[in-house]
């Protein structure tokens, strides 16, 4: 495998060279936690690219391409994909959509939710129950 060559500015002669780990030189690895134990490696067993719904802007639907890795835990000794602190706990969507799904879901029934926000009716119930989940967490910390 041979390592690409970048420009990294608009000097001639001025490049920069990819390690081998796939990190530009100079630049710590990125942490991976395990999705069943929570357990931080810099390593992952491969990684592929996902759809993630997130908040509209308008009247479109935005949907972004993240890179979820599948982490091989030492400690547990499972195959999980990583933790990401932003995406819910279906990874299909952000945690920022799914609140805004389960404020709609107050004020309005489930099928007009689901049809405003283009989605199937058991997807908006499932984020509905995880809002009220994250609700009631709220009202016992304080």
């Amino acid at each position: 495998m041979v390592p690409w060559i970048s420009s990294k500015s608009s000097t001639a002669g001025d490049f920069w060279q990819a390690s081998v780990s796939g990190y530009p030189i100079g630049t710590a690895p990125k942490k991976t936690l395990c999705g069943s134990c929570g357990t931080s490696s810099f390593s992952f067993y491969d990684q592929k690219e996902r759809p993630v719904r997130d908040l509209p802007c308008g009247e479109k639907q935005i949907d972004l391409a993240v890179q979820i890795r599948r982490v091989q835990c030492r400690p547990c000794g499972k195959v999980k994909q990583e933790k990401l602190p932003w995406l819910a706990d279906n990874t299909f969507y952000t945690r920022r959509f799914a609140m805004a799904v389960g404020r709609k879901c107050r004020s309005m029934t489930l099928s007009d939710v689901a049809q405003e926000m283009r989605l199937d009716w058991k997807t908006v119930k499932a984020m509905e129950v995880w809002y009220m989940k994250q609700q009631l967490e709220g009202a016992k910390a304080i």
